[in-house]
């Protein structure tokens, strides 16, 4: 006869003799997952947890979480098995359903009824002070990859069966114990604290108005922040050729993120609007949280970011952050950090009632004087004060890509692409690297033929003045290897011709890219006015031909111009860039 290990008969004779005598598989440290109440297996949609970790006691009943450890330090397990229970603090949610509620009280009444801890195999059996078995607990494996620093990292939400929403999903964590980030519908907050694979997030928090969300939308978010709430580990994973952040829950949820690969130029594509201050705070204990606050209303708080300055908007009041002359390197990296230390604080006063900066409008200011890191997420910017405070900020900008020749990303070779990597994804990347860290962006100035290179940086927005010198350097090397100036390439310009000569290539290398690179264009073609075309076809001419006037623009800056002007042989006026 068959007898089935749940029958009465085995959970009162054979299994109390099989528990009789504990094994030497550790209970101390691990998550046990509950898998029989009384014999019986736990209902479809029951999930619970036990963890026990010396003197430590806690875990999930189904419907709450509960903790509490021995303030004397005594084991929770004592080497005989009996279990003591120590007083412990529980969440006040409501069950699911009555079933779990009922399984969720038998399980804590079973734990405090002078019970024995056995463990058979991978099993966990808390036994009655009858000999009974009354709850069975399976081991739970580990994640499998590693725990990281999570400060800094940013995250994406792999959703694919939308979940938590339609929306794109972040995380991003700003400390070691506060994150924020994106839903479909609002931003949320929450804190939290990780170690060695541990995660806890004791609070949460929505900001931003419900009005464009859908009722269904809400609730699909608020699942998310609740699920992210339940928190219990975390790892990182290699899956394929990327990696994969993987947080479990409480209640065993599995919510697996990708990581945010910000292009380094993000930052210097958009302009910026104020839309929260997220201040650092602390709740009385060891504990910090951020608040949000919005701004008042007519604040108007904007701002755009170059290597070297901020600028932007305080109301009917501007503002400028700049670089000091000897302030060494950029203010503003490529990696996220910020260093404003050496930067002088401009401001005027364009209010027509003569109104004054406010209080808050300092007080952005003075949070923006201090960053130290930035983070850029889908159409967020965080910049992170050395305080702890933040201030978020949403994009009002659509992201757009100017060259002279239509698409610039798009015409590049597939060795190219591949040596720049797929963090970069357009000219603006790359000339954003070189405005802030030359050597980084001189890497992948380097992966672009000569002719790429200069229709790069001609068909970019950013100005020469906007370059190191050792960039023009670069750029002036490129161009003598273009046209095969050897002599040039082994003498390059003086410091003080630098500026000039940039400014006059600026006018020569799109006409002669042009040239080169596909059926030839004349000047009026490339939007020149039509003035300053006929003096760019005049000057070929007197030169000798395109090659020999670059050769004269190199050579002699804006003097071969000036001698131009002066002979009166092509008139006025010298082209602009």
């Amino acid at each position: 006869q068959v007898v089935n290990r749940r029958q009465p008969v085995c959970q009162q004779l054979l299994c109390a003799k099989q528990v009789s005598t504990p094994t030497r598989l550790p209970i101390d440290g691990a998550t046990w997952i509950l898998e029989e109440v009384d014999g019986q297996p736990l209902i479809d949609g029951n999930y619970a947890t036990l963890t026990i970790d010396g003197s430590y006691f806690g875990g999930f009943d189904g419907c709450n979480s509960f903790g509490g450890r021995h303030e004397s330090g005594q084991p929770v397990v004592k080497r005989s098995g009996q279990i003591s229970v120590p007083p412990f603090a529980m969440t006040a949610a409501g069950c699911p359903t009555p079933e779990i509620l009922d399984h969720a009280d038998r399980y804590l009444e079973a734990m405090m009824q002078q019970a024995t801890a056995r463990v058979v195999d991978d099993r966990l059996h808390i036994v009655d002070p009858s000999g009974k078995v009354a709850l069975v607990f399976v081991k739970q494996r580990p994640l499998a990859g590693r725990p990281v620093e999570l400060a800094g990292t940013s995250w994406r939400l792999l959703d694919e069966d939308a979940t938590y929403g339609d929306g794109v999903t972040t995380l991003v964590f700003l400390h070691p114990w506060a994150a924020v980030g994106t839903t479909a519908c609002r931003d949320y907050q929450i804190g939290y604290t990780a170690s060695n694979g541990s995660m806890r997030v004791p609070s949460t928090g929505m900001a931003g108005s419900t009005e464009p969300c859908s009722g269904d939308a809400e609730r699909r978010e608020t699942r998310f922040v609740e699920d992210l709430g339940w928190a219990n580990e975390y790892s990182l994973q290699q899956v394929d050729e990327s990696e994969q952040m993987v947080v479990r829950t409480s209640r065993g949820k599995t919510l697996t993120f990708e990581p945010i690969n910000a292009r380094s130029g993000a930052l210097f594509d958009q302009s910026w609007q104020l839309i929260r201050f997220l201040e650092a705070r602390s709740d009385g204990s060891s504990m910090r949280r951020l608040t949000d606050r919005d701004p008042e209303a007519g604040a108007d708080i904007t701002a755009t970011f170059s290597g070297t300055e901020v600028e932007g908007a305080l109301g009917c009041h501007s503002y400028a952050l700049r670089r000091a002359r000897d302030g060494g390197t950029s203010m503003i990296g490529p990696d996220g950090e910020m260093d404003m230390e050496a930067a002088s604080l401009s401001t005027e006063n364009s209010c027509d009632n003569g109104a004054v900066i406010t209080r808050q409008q300092q007080q952005y200011l003075d949070l923006l004087a201090s960053a130290e890191q930035y983070h850029v997420f889908e159409d967020r910017l965080v910049v992170v004060a050395v305080s702890g405070d933040a201030l978020m900020f949403q994009s009002t900008t659509a992201k757009t890509e100017t060259t002279t020749h239509g698409d610039f990303f798009s015409q590049l070779s597939p060795e190219e692409r591949e040596c720049l990597g797929p963090d970069i994804t357009s000219g603006r990347d790359i000339f954003a690297m070189l405005t802030t860290n030359l050597t980084t962006g001189t890497e992948a100035l380097r992966c672009l033929s000569a002719e790429n290179q200069f229709l790069l940086y001609m068909g970019n927005a950013a100005g020469p003045e906007e370059l190191n010198e050792d960039t023009h350097r670069c750029i002036w090397n490129s161009m003598a290897q273009l046209l095969g100036l050897d002599d040039l390439q082994a003498h390059p310009p003086t410091e003080s011709d630098l500026m000039g000569q940039m400014m006059t290539m600026m006018v020569a290398m799109p006409l002669y890219c042009a040239a080169t690179h596909q059926p030839a264009l004349e000047p009026d073609e490339l939007g020149f006015e039509e003035d300053e075309a006929g003096y760019i076809v005049c000057a070929i001419d007197a030169a000798g031909g395109r090659e020999a006037w670059i050769r004269m623009l190199m050579e002699n800056g804006t003097g071969f111009h000036v001698f131009l002007q002066a002979e009166g042989t092509c008139g006025e006026p010298t082209p602009r860039p």
